[in-house]
């Protein structure tokens, strides 16, 4: 997808490039989820969105288990989601999650 997108500047092709990125347009004018902007998680969209979180988000894995701790007053504001996003990323890289996706709830017997 990445690739694609560069072929389309090279080939300078900028409505291409958009609809890569930002997803393709609906009829009704709006985009899909479907870009590469919509698939990354929000925490990897940019160096930008990485630098204000430096020192926000900070991982301590000299203790047992490792801890991810988010300092919310040194986050901006239009970079909390992505905060949050990075750290649950930072807990699933150390303890995982289960997989097979979520749970089932239990559905009483019937008969």
């Amino acid at each position: 997808m990445l690739e694609d997108a560069l072929a389309a500047r090279l080939d300078d092709k900028p409505e291409l490039v958009s609809e890569i990125l930002e997803g393709t347009l609906r009829e009704d004018g709006r985009r899909s989820s479907d870009g590469l902007l919509s698939i990354l998680p929000k925490w990897a969209r940019g160096a930008a969105v990485l630098d204000a979180l430096v020192g926000a988000v900070v991982l301590d894995d000299s203790v047992s288990p490792p801890t991810v701790s988010v300092h919310w007053e040194r986050v901006p504001t239009e970079h909390r989601l992505a905060a949050a996003s990075l750290a649950s990323e930072l807990v699933d890289a150390y303890y995982g999650r289960p997989k097979g996706g979520r749970p089932r709830k239990n559905k009483p017997e019937t008969g």
